[in-house]
């Protein structure tokens, strides 16, 4: 029987595309795309975009939306061919080349998302180009991608039992317990149904047992990529999904997800209905619950998102209202309350913003239709799309793919800087927490940490689990004079990793012993200096050791020999670093110089590029985050020559009154002294001075030229 229906189900099926074809239907396969796609129903639209293409290659309309629906459906491969596609014949539409060169990112081809940034910041205006700026960023960190794997010891992430082959994301907590989002199938025949990806609404589900829901293991993704490509439709270049339009029926039949938890009980199905719901967050009372969903109502042809909440009263959720504050014809999705309940963070792609998703944030106490949403600034949102904010403690994690990364969606943490409505610079999370996909809503159990976070690096939207690791291999050793095997106290260790980039420094005890903890994973150099011996260094290699704490053999170091002190006039002259300076006039005779500074080598370029990439906080001498590096790689320069003293000049514009610029110019050259006291830098060989507005290099008048004036700038003098 079933070899008889089958045949006219699918003759059915075929039969209005014929006879569009047959009657000229070119555009009418065309209108049914554009009706789906405008009203969101991607799924139904992708196969009428397809067929329209086999007798219409070169529509540029029905190429970029079919990629748009590829992309919306998180199928980043196909997306990524149409998208090419397009772009081959509109070259200059810089929006879709961006998004075209986040999904080759997504998809570990670093070179060429950098190629298709390239041409971003190669086309981009004389003006501020927001797109150019991005493009350096993303483009930074395509080109950089060891730096977010360098801490990858520092987190380690498990599956979840409960995932299934739909979309599980969002986690967030609700006491104990931890509540989710989920498009999953509930039960047979499920009657609701969302156009987007052909799926059920999307719902709350709830996890009580949250230690048995917890993985031994992550499977590899490059096995399940393997197994996904088994089967593929003609015009589908995509891994196989969930949201593929075969799997529906050939994998997804309701009830048969593979996830071991089933029939968790829903959360809140009071709040549920005929819409997704999303992203959502409840107070540290659990009385009071944020949460996305979609408006029931088209507005200009679509459906937009919105934010609602509800009170708990008498064992149930009840008197859900949207926020006043939500406009119409705009999304506001993603909330997320602070500890004390009395701010409300949340995204929204309304005017105003800096391009793409932006964070704001809203006072809870008054947020009436009197109460603007203030935007959280140029350090957190950019010309991309940032999302999925989470709060735990006072720190801020919200995902992006405007900064640096590894590409698609990265978590970063950001906390509340010194000055009103400021952020501190925003960390990438790094490897294995973000990955080359889409990694966002990281939630935090309870004040603990560890907790749950989304990534679809595995294909479809699944909930990792993730524990942070403070694993360090404790070393310990002892240093000797080569001679006597006397023990050395007070000398200078410093530690680079195997790309030369300072770690830390310290200084043996008085019995020449020292301690220190490394990360594991890496290879490091440990240099050791002290007056009156040559300096020398030794290799650690700690990239497979498996060990806790590991003693180093004894080092030692060789004495100047007295001979060469009291060598006479006549024996030949010695120049032990080759720069033309005998030794006994060398004042640096360990490091080439130059004849000028007698023998030392010229600081000045090296320490004028260290000086550029030292920034602050507005109004503020709080150092950024991103300023550290310099200034490690600055105290590991200074230690290498302990006999020079540094002079750090703070300058500012002449924006505000003069004392207070004198005074905060001041606090920042103190600010960096501070720090390379904390490294072992002897504090009299440090002057810090400030000389506010004085000595500008650019004009005031213009914003540009009083970014240059904001600076500071550092001179060398050695000992003569």
């Amino acid at each position: 029987m079933q070899k008889t229906v089958l045949p006219v189900i699918l003759y059915l099926m075929m039969l209005p595309v014929a006879a569009l074809c047959q009657t000229g239907g070119q555009d009418a396969l065309l209108k049914n795309a554009e009706r789906e796609y405008q009203r969101l129903r991607y799924s139904y639209a992708i196969p009428f975009y397809a067929a329209h293409l086999v007798r219409q290659p070169q529509d540029t309309l029905a190429l970029l939306h079919l990629a748009d629906s590829y992309r919306l459906l998180k199928q980043n491969d196909s997306a990524a061919v149409y998208y090419r596609r397009y772009l081959s014949l509109k070259p200059a539409d810089k929006s879709n080349r961006r998004r075209y060169a986040e999904l080759v990112a997504s998809l570990g081809d670093y070179a060429e998302a950098i190629n298709a940034y390239t041409f971003l910041k190669q086309t981009g205006s004389q003006k501020k180009d927001s797109l150019a700026e991005l493009a350096i960023q993303r483009t930074k960190g395509f080109a950089e991608t060891d730096l977010f794997l360098r801490d990858s010891l520092d987190y380690q992430i498990r599956y979840l039992k409960l995932n299934t082959e739909q979309q599980d994301f969002s986690p967030f907590m609700s006491g104990p317990a931890m509540v989710f989002v989920s498009n999953r199938y509930r039960k047979i025949n499920e009657g609701k149904e969302f156009g987007w990806d052909g799926l059920p609404f999307a719902q709350f589900y709830q996890v009580n047992q949250l230690d048995d829901a917890i993985d031994a293991f992550i499977p590899d993704p490059k096995k399940a990529i393997a197994y996904n490509r088994v089967i593929r439709s003609n015009h589908d270049y995509t891994s196989r999904t969930s949201n593929d339009n075969d799997m529906i029926q050939l994998n997804t039949i309701p009830g048969s997800y593979k996830g071991f938890f089933k029939d968790l009980p829903a959360f809140a199905e009071a709040l549920s209905g005929n819409f997704n719901m999303g992203p959502a967050c409840i107070n540290q009372e659990g009385n009071r619950i944020y949460y996305t969903r979609n408006s029931t109502s088209l507005y200009r042809n679509k459906y937009h998102l919105e934010i609602w909440e509800a009170v708990y009263s008498r064992g149930q959720w009840q008197h859900p209202r949207k926020l006043p504050f939500v406009k119409e014809g705009y999304d506001f999705y993603h909330p997320a309350i602070s500890a004390d309940g009395k701010t409300l963070y949340f995204c929204s792609n309304m005017p105003g913003g800096f391009g793409g998703s932006d964070v704001y944030a809203v006072n809870t106490t008054n947020y009436g239709a009197r109460e603007i949403p203030r935007n959280l600034g140029d350090r957190v949102n950019t010309a991309g799309d940032e999302l999925f904010p989470v709060v735990n403690r006072d720190t801020l994690y919200f995902s992006s793919d405007g900064h640096p990364g590894l590409g698609g969606l990265d978590i970063y943490r950001t906390v509340p800087a010194t000055e009103s409505r400021h952020w501190s610079e925003p960390v990438n999370m790094g490897y294995p927490v973000n990955s080359s996909a889409d990694d966002f809503g990281m939630v935090f159990r309870n004040n603990r940490e560890d907790g749950f976070l989304t990534s679809n690096r595995q294909g479809t939207d699944d909930i990792f689990y993730f524990t942070r690791n403070d694993y360090r291999v404790q070393l310990s050793g002892t240093l000797l004079d080569r001679t006597s095997q006397r023990r050395l106290p007070e000398t200078v260790i410093t530690i680079h990793n195997w790309e030369k980039t300072f770690v830390d420094s310290l200084v043996t005890d008085m019995t020449g012993n020292y301690r220190f903890g490394l990360k594991p994973g890496q290879l490091y150099v440990l240099q050791f200096r002290k007056d009156g011996y040559i300096t020398d260094s030794i290799t650690v290699d700690l990239r497979s050791t498996k060990e806790t704490a590991l003693e180093l053999s004894p080092a030692v170091l060789a004495s100047v020999s007295p001979a060469v002190a009291t060598m006479p006039v006549a024996t030949a002259v010695t120049d032990t670093d080759g720069d033309g300076v005998p030794d006994r006039a060398d004042k640096c005779p360990s490091a080439k110089g130059i004849p000028k500074l007698k023998g030392c080598p010229d600081l000045s370029e090296r320490l004028s590029l260290l000086a550029k990439n030292i920034f602050f906080a507005t109004a503020s001498a709080e150092i950024r985050d991103s300023s550290y590096r310099s200034l490690n790689e600055l105290a590991s320069l200074l230690l290498q020559f302990p006999d020079v003293t540094l002079e750090i000049n703070g300058y500012t514009d002449n924006k505000g009154s003069f004392l207070a610029n004198m005074q905060l110019s001041k606090r920042r050259a103190d600010a960096i002294k501070d720090f390379l006291v904390s490294k072992g830098i002897r504090s009299e060989l440090l002057r810090a001075n400030g000389y506010g507005p004085a000595n500008p290099i650019a004009s005031n008048a213009q914003e540009s030229g009083r970014f240059r004036n904001r600076r500071v700038e550092m001179k060398a003098f050695f000992k003569t």
